[in-house]
């Protein structure tokens, strides 16, 4: 079997395999996409085609990262742990008898 014939044979494989998990449990578009990839290592229609999503992917994602959902659920996610450090602090003040002066409670994002 050639090289180019190997190419396809595995690319048509994992193609199928993702396709198969889309119904099926699985990662299927990742297999569909690992599929078209090694296909554009032989074909110039699969490397056009996963230039293409790639690209496509790339702006839909930084369009996603300007949402106020995102920015919601980044300040959700990632001022967690300052917050429960700042409550720590402040009960730590608290319990030390000096006084406490914030209140990361009310705190929204961005503030």
């Amino acid at each position: 079997m050639t090289v180019r014939g190997s190419i396809t044979l595995i690319g048509l494989l994992l193609f199928v395999a993702g396709v198969a998990m889309l119904v099926l449990p699985g990662p299927g578009w990742v297999f569909i996409f690992l599929g078209i990839g090694v296909w554009s290592m032989e074909f110039d229609w699969a490397h056009r085609l996963n230039q293409w999503a790639l690209r496509h992917l790339s702006l839909w994602w930084a369009r996603l990262r300007e949402t106020p959902v995102v920015q919601w659920w980044h300040w959700c996610v990632s001022g967690a742990r300052a917050r429960v450090l700042q409550n720590e602090a402040g009960a730590q003040r608290q319990a030390q008898g000096r006084p406490v002066r914030f209140s990361a409670r009310n705190a929204g994002p961005g503030q």
